[in-house]
This record gives structure tokens, sequence and C-alpha cells, in this order.
């Protein structure tokens, strides 16, 4: 899985003026002017994820960054680094059995836009920068080697059975054939020396348990002050623990959220069921009313009277008339004729006002069925039909009294609830909050006190670990930081002192009586006394061969072997050069060159070879081309060496400015080389100050989408 750099945070401090605080995507382009933070930042990822010490060849400012970075691709799943972490991701890699060269991280991060791998060469690389990066790295230890052997067994000398063949003649050889006789001799001197040594060896077993004690009691002193340190944790952790709510009281509270939040929805219930109501309240209250008024109107819609008084009346009057008339009786007939018109006025308006009322209750009933029609729908509407809705209607004041109680009841119990949640969580939470926010702040105060809880769980299995009681731990520092393996080491180392210490004092009884036997009389004086005695029967006839045929004899033989070794070294940068890893970034970054070697450089009396590029026909020095051609050189095999060694997976890359010496129709095609890098599995920091690469990469990137991700420092 490639390796690549999840997160990002890096407090501001120095020229870093704000928080940085990213989730990093494929290619990221941090842009900022002189003195934004861009170089603090590649520092503060330096200290992060690599050993940056004074022994890593790094020049870092002297600040101290804060902060973290979160790495994806490790065994695990991820791993946060941070400037003060232990296992950094050479380290990781090395105990992961990734054999990662010394330096690597120079590999993947280019500070300063400084893209060599050795300032002192023009190409930007030498051999033995290569054979650093392909595991070669001890050539530089054997060519030390190889510079203090004799010349004379650097030119054709050779081993026989057991003795020296030099090209020619010399002092130290001459002897050889003789000396030969001596090797039985030999063998028992050094039967008899390593008796001696035991003696010797003895003192320096007694000085080293010593040592060894000393630095067993000052890490029991430091595994009691540690004791004192996780009790000292332990208490502010509880104490902390102390301040947050049990767990019966965030449950009661988010009962209590869960209620408010049931008495809300139900209270939006009864509103919406009181509205509904007070519409049938109005409904029986209008059918009240028209049943009513139906009734008048039904009431004064009957037959027309038949008026038979009236009639009687008016014939009478008629009939007096005609009498009176025939009998010549004036005021017989006026009062017949004044009876008759009385009676007929009285007549006629009857008549009209029963026609009249008639026609007012009919329009009065067709304004109730339209009415009824608009509420319930229905036109066709009798008196029936009213008292039929009534019925259906005539508990809504009851139910609508019940629903205004119970929503003043609920009303109450809501705000009561709202203000115990409010004033309960103000106990822990010292800012405004809103409703919305009780049930993820009774969260986060869980989480928090899960968190305590962990610690202090985790706490109290350290200090059990550590077998100290309370009476016994030290406040006082030691000095030294506790180490549980360093400790046992030490145990061991001891036990393991102890044992050679008792087989050493056996071994040298054993060897004085044989010291006696081969001396053959009495020795004077003490061990040390008896074998001088055996060093001087010895010493002439080993002298000569130790000095002189063994040394000889070495050396042709570390010659040859280091001759060897470059020989197969040779072949293996020539190989390591000429792989896919090398090749393919060196074409896909130039676009030209598909091979690179090293060879005899005509131009050097030294002999060093040169490094070269060639498109297939033609070779042409690295250390000649332009400064952008080699930076894109010195990118491949950055990209090429880290692939590698991490068994050919991608990884990310940090470039601090690389392209800002490349002209600018180069940018333009290094720009887009690198958008390549990241399609092809690679991610891509890239920190610039440059406005034209800044406006390259923004453009480029684009068509990254949400893989492309752009920071601009202030």
């Amino acid at each position: 899985m490639a390796v690549r750099i999840r997160s990002l945070e890096v407090k501001p401090d120095g020229p870093l003026r704000a928080l940085l605080k990213i989730d990093c995507g494929d290619l990221v382009v941090v842009y900022g002017k002189n003195e934004s933070g861009k170089s603090y930042i590649v520092e503060a990822l330096l200290q992060f994820l690599f050993k940056s010490g004074k022994q890593s060849g790094w020049e870092l400012r002297d600040f101290e960054p804060a902060g973290s970075a979160v790495v994806d691709g490790l065994d695990g799943g991820p791993v946060k680094f941070s400037r003060t972490s232990s296992g950094k991701l050479d380290t990781r890699w090395s105990e992961a059995g990734v054999a990662v060269p010394e330096g690597f991280s120079r590999l993947l991060v280019v500070k300063e836009g400084d893209l060599s791998l050795d300032r002192q060469r023009r190409s930007g690389v030498n051999m033995d920068t290569l054979k650093n990066y392909l595991a070669l790295s001890s050539t530089r230890a054997l060519d030390a080697i190889d510079d203090r052997i004799n010349a004379t067994y650097k030119s054709g000398t050779e081993l026989g059975d057991g003795h020296v063949i030099p090209s020619r003649k010399t002092r130290l050889i001459t002897d050889h054939l003789a000396l030969r006789e001596s090797v039985t001799a030999l063998d028992r001197l050094r039967e008899r020396l390593a008796a001696h040594e035991s003696f010797s060896q003895l003192a320096t077993l007694r000085r080293n348990h010593e040592s060894v004690s000393i630095d067993h009691e000052t890490l029991r002193h430091a595994r009691r002050h540690r004791s004192w340190q996780l009790a000292g944790q332990r208490d502010e952790v509880a104490s902390r623990l102390n301040r947050l709510p049990g767990e019966s009281e965030l449950t009661d509270l988010l009962t209590g959220v869960r209620k408010s939040r049931d008495a809300a929805a139900q209270l939006a219930v009864r509103h919406d069921e009181r509205t509904g109501l007070e519409k049938q309240q109005d409904d029986l209250d209008w059918i009240d009313a028209a049943l009513e008024e139906y009734d008048q109107c039904r009431g004064a819609i009957t037959p027309p009277a038949t008026h038979a008084p009236v009639t009687i009346l008016c014939g009478l009057g008629q009939l007096v008339a005609l009498v009176s008339g025939l009998f010549s009786f004036l005021p017989g007939v006026v009062l017949g004729v004044l009876a008759t018109a009385v009676c007929l006025l009285l007549l006629f308006r009857s008549t009209r006002a029963h026609q009249f009322n008639q026609s007012g209750a009919a329009v009065e009933l067709d304004r109730i069925g339209a009415a009824y029609c608009q509420r319930f729908g229905d036109r066709s509407v009798d008196r029936t039909t009213l008292v039929a809705s009534r019925e259906q209607l005539v508990d809504t004041p009851g139910q609508l009294k019940q629903v205004n109680a119970d929503i003043t009841r609920i009303d109450d119990e809501l705000r009561r609830t709202e203000s115990s949640i409010t004033s309960t969580l103000r106990q822990w939470i010292n800012r405004d909050f809103g409703a919305d926010e009780w049930e993820s702040l009774c969260h986060e105060l869980r989480t928090a006190r899960q968190q305590d809880q962990y610690q202090l769980h985790a706490l109290d299995e350290q200090q059990a670990q550590l077998q100290i009681a309370q009476s016994n731990r030290l406040q006082e520092s030691p000095g030294t930081e506790w180490d549980e393996e360093r400790f046992h080491e030490i145990q061991d180392r001891l036990k393991s002192l102890d044992q050679q210490i008792v087989d050493t004092e056996n071994e040298s009884r054993e060897l004085r009586d044989e010291v006696v036997s081969i001396v053959g009389g009495p020795i004077n004086g003490g061990p040390l006394e008896w074998i001088d005695t055996v060093e001087q029967l010895h010493e002439k006839q080993s002298r000569q061969y130790r000095e002189q045929l063994a040394g000889a004899a070495a050396q042709v033989l570390v010659h040859q072997a280091i001759q060897s070794s470059k020989r197969h070294e040779d072949r293996l940068i020539h190989d390591g050069l000429d792989c896919r890893e090398v090749s393919q970034p060196l074409f896909q970054l130039t676009g030209r060159y598909n091979e690179i070697c090293f060879e005899s450089d005509p131009g050097e009396e030294t002999g060093d070879p040169r490094l070269v590029v060639s498109e297939g026909i033609d070779k042409f020095p690295v250390a000649s081309l332009s400064t952008g051609a080699r930076e894109q050189v010195l990118l491949a095999l950055r990209l090429g060496f880290a692939s590698l060694a991490l068994g050919n997976q991608p990884a990310f890359l940090l470039l601090d400015d690389a392209f800002q010496h490349a002209d600018w129709d180069r940018r333009e095609k290094m720009v887009t080389q690198a958008v390549e890098l990241v399609r092809s599995g690679w991610q891509v920091f890239y920190l610039t100050m440059d406005d034209h690469i800044h406006k390259l990469f923004t453009q480029a990137g684009k068509a990254l989408g949400d893989r492309f991700q752009e920071i601009v420092l202030e």
C-alpha cells in the first residue's frame, strides 16, 4: 500500500502566523510569500516524520514545531507522528524489514529548492551517494581499509597452500617456510594466551559487573520515579474525571433531551388538533344557527288561508246593499257597500302577505344550502341532514377543552424540562448553546468521560506493571528515564556476567595446572608471573609469524576481498541505474533520456567516474546539463531510489521550490510531470513563493478535481 500523508496540523510559530490544519489531497500546493512559514512547514514535516538530529545532515533552524502528521500505508493502520514521536518513519520501515538507506529522508524531501544529493558535485550525485541509496554504503569503509594495505600486496600477490606467494621477494615473507614449521608451537601458544586472557578477563568481568550493577540500580530508581509520575498523572486525570458528569447524569440528561423532543412533537400535534377542533366548533355553532333559521323558514312556507269569515262578511255586505237598494234604503246601501269594500281590502292584504313570506323563506333556505355545501361538500340539505351533522359535532366543545388543557400541560412540562436541561448543562459547559446542541453536548461530555476513564485504566495498568508500592515511590528523578526493555536487558546481562565470572574462575584453575605441567617444573609467583614465563618462551618463535606472515597474508586476503566486492558493487550500481524503477521516472520527467549510468571521465586525473544520461544514441554528462534538465534527472533519481527502497511502492514527495531554478518553458513541463506522478500513485506536496509556478500548479491541478488542494499562507 502506498505511503501517504492523510492529514497535517502545524501550529503557528516563527514565520507561520496561523494554524495550518488540512486533510491532505494527492497534490497539495502551498503558496506563500517570503517569511510566510513555507520553509517552517517543511522543517516541521521533517521533524514529525524523520530523524532530524545533527547526524541526519539536515540544517534546521532552532524551532520546535508543534503539531502532527497522520500517515497511511503503514502496518497497523494510520499512524500519527509529532516532533516528539519516538518511532519515526525510517525507524518503522527498518523494523518492518524495509532496507531504507542512510539519509532516506533526502530522497522524499527537497528543502529550499536544493535537488542535489551531493552539493560538492556539479552533477549533484557521486558514486558514494549511489552506493548509499542502492544499499551499498559499505564501500566507503572498504576503501578506507584498502588504503592502509601495503602496495606490495596489491599487485599480483597470491595465497598458496598455507603460505603467501608474492609477485616479488620481500623481507616480510623470506622466512615463510621456516615459520610454517613453528605453526604447531604457535597453536599451543595461542591456547596458553587464551588461558592468560581468561585471567585478565576475570578482572574485566568484575569491572563490567560493577558498572552494570550501577546501571541496574539507577534504573530501579527510575522505575520508582516513573511510578511517582504515573501517580501524579492519575490524580490529574481522576480530578478531571470527577469534574465531569457521571454516566447516570448523562443518561438522565439524554432522557430529558428525548422527552423534550417528544413533548415538542406532541405539542405540535395538539396545536394541529386544536386548529381542527376550532373549525369543527365553528361548524357546530353554524349548524345550531342554521337549524333555528331553517325551522323559521319552513314555518313560513304554508298553504294560503281560506279567509271564510271575511268572505261571508263580504257576501252579507253585498246582500245588505242589494236588499237596501231594492227598498231604496240609502243608509243600508251605503253600509253594505262599505262592508263589502272593507272585506275585499282585508282579503287582498292577506293574500299579498302570504305570497311575500313564501318568497323570502325560499331564498333563505337556498342560502343555508349553499353555506352547508361550502362547509361540508353536500348541497342537498334538509333538517335531518343538519341534525345528523350536528350529532357528529356535538362532542367538539369537550374535545376542544381537553386539547387546550393538554396544550397548557405539555407546554408547562416542556418549559420545565428545557429549563432543567439548560441549567444542568451549564454546570459543565461554559459557553452559550441552543437546544439543538443539547444531545451533541451530552455525547461530547460522555466521550470526554470515556477518554478519561480509558486513560485512567491505562495509567493503572502501567502502574501495575511497575509493581512499586505507594510508600516506595521516588519523587526525585535519578536523571535517567525508565526503560523496561533496557532494565530486563541489564538484568540478563548481570546474570550472564555472574555466570561468566564463575566459569572463568573455574577455567583459570584448570589452565594453571596445565601451564605448570607444560613448563615442567614449579612456577614462582602468582598467575601473572608464570603466564609471563610462558609468553617469553614462545615470543621469539611467534613474533615474526604474527607480525610479518600473518600481517602479509591478512593484507592479501583483505585486498582481494575488497577488489572482488568493488567489482560486485559496480555491477550492482549498473544494474540499479538500469532498472525500470529509475529509467521510467527519468524518461517521464525529462521526456528524452531513458538511460543513466557512470562512466570514466577522461578529464579527471583521479579516474573518478562521471554520471551520464542517454536517449539511446548519444551520452551527455549530467554535470553539463542545464540547471532545469539536471534537476529533472536528480528528481528522477530520487523517485527511483525511493521506489526501490520501498519495494516499488509510491510514497509522498515534499518539494520546497524544487522547480525555481528551471526556465519558464521547462517549468510547465515539470509541473505537468508532477501531476503525472500524482496520477501514477505518488502524493506530491509543492511549496512555493514563485507566482509563476503557483499559477502553473493551479491550472494543472484542476484536472485532478478534489484530489488537488491549494493552501495560501498569509
